[in-house]
């Protein structure tokens, strides 16, 4: 069977429009109507947190002025731990730095004076050696040293060839012997 249809064309898409149109409007009203109730719930949901909160803080406040010898001595330990904190985060384990320069320095020298700077990252190091050759081996050591990164050596160092006083500096490296706890 086929459909028959009587209507003009003009007043059959006129009413495709119109259904079209009725449709979108249902669901952009719905749309709307879900949007007005989930701002409205945001709103009320805020209102009641801001009042819940402006309670918790009023609690806060009563405490804090019934107790302020408690809350004073609850700051105190707090800085207390801070500093600690601080402290044992900055802390290098010098005696390793000092077991491992030891080891660096062969027989025949003689070390005076060492200098870290640990902030600059830093040595220095002066000493005696009794010949060139004990020298050189201490330099030597420093520049295959795993925690010195750059080593300088006056060429004064080389002048003598016996009963030599010397001088390096250069950088270190003491992330390695920094606790890491």
């Amino acid at each position: 069977m086929s459909d028959l249809n009587f209507l003009p064309k003009d007043y059959l898409d006129k009413a495709k429009r119109v259904i079209v149109f009725t449709v979108w409007k249902g669901i952009l009203s719905w749309i709307t109507f879900i949007l007005l109730l989930s701002s409205n719930i945001l709103l009320w949901g805020g209102y009641f947190l801001e009042k819940e909160l402006s309670e918790w803080e009023m609690r806060v406040y009563s405490i804090n002025n019934r107790n302020p010898e408690l809350v004073q001595e609850i700051t105190k330990i707090n800085t207390t731990l801070e500093n600690l904190n601080q402290i044992q985060q900055d802390y290098i384990a010098w005696s390793k730095i000092l077991l491992e320069f030891s080891e660096l320095i062969p027989k025949g020298n003689k070390l005076n004076n060492m200098n870290i700077n640990a902030k600059a990252g830093t040595f220095k190091i002066e000493g005696f050696s009794f010949t060139r050759q004990d020298l050189l081996q201490l330099q030597e050591n420093l520049n295959q040293s795993s925690i010195i990164i750059e080593v300088d050596a006056p060429l004064s160092n080389l002048l003598k060839s016996k009963n030599i006083d010397f001088e390096f500096s250069g950088r270190i490296d003491l992330s390695k012997f920094k606790d890491s706890n």
